[in-house]
């Protein structure tokens, strides 16, 4: 099942209320658009929220608070985001957020997440915090802002994913005026 809502002028709010899994959700091109509600949403393939240039301009809210997986999650490009809620996602591939200089989001948070297997980047230049408690395993784990200055990381024991036979090593970057970082659990 793939779900694609791009280039609607007037749509103000999606709510998918009823829908339990899906395979791809992309969401772009909606000017007005204002919030986007999957209450239900627990597995996905992809979603894919803005893009490089496919902005949603007037978005503020990203609510999916029963997603527990999803291969692959972008959230691009869309200033004036006040909200974004994945409260229960525990397991991904790939999480790519990234926001503009102006963006209005102050925080991002995902206290379930546990594992990310290939690819986390954040890439925001507007956040301050980012807080990934729960996190055990991850990719590559990159993170850019010219306003974070704070990285909770306290659960993460390994960069490490498995390719096939062959295990190999990733890397952490952080390229941010940092403050604070607490890695206190990190062994590899």
């Amino acid at each position: 099942t793939r779900l694609d809502i791009t280039r609607n002028q007037r749509i103000v709010n999606i709510q998918v209320p009823n829908l339990t899994s899906t395979g791809n959700i992309n969401i772009s091109q909606n000017q007005t658009l204002a919030s986007i509600q999957f209450p239900n949403l627990t597995n996905a393939n992809n979603i894919v929220i803005g893009g490089w240039s496919n902005i949603n301009l007037d978005l503020q809210y990203i609510l999916f608070p029963s997603l527990l997986s999803v291969n692959e999650l972008q959230i691009k490009t869309n200033t004036y985001i006040e909200d974004i809620q994945f409260n229960s996602l525990k397991n991904t591939s790939y999480l790519y957020i990234s926001g503009p200089s102006g963006a209005t989001l102050q925080s991002l948070s995902f206290n379930q997440l546990t594992n990310v297997t290939n690819s986390l980047s954040v890439s925001h230049h507007s956040i301050t915090a980012l807080n990934l408690p729960n996190l055990i395993t991850v990719g590559n784990l990159s993170v850019y802002g010219d306003q974070i200055n704070t990285i909770n990381l306290n659960s993460l024991q390994e960069t490490r994913t498995h390719n096939g036979s062959e295990e190999e090593l990733y890397d952490i970057s952080f390229y941010a005026p940092l403050t604070n970082i607490s890695l206190p659990s990190l062994t590899n």
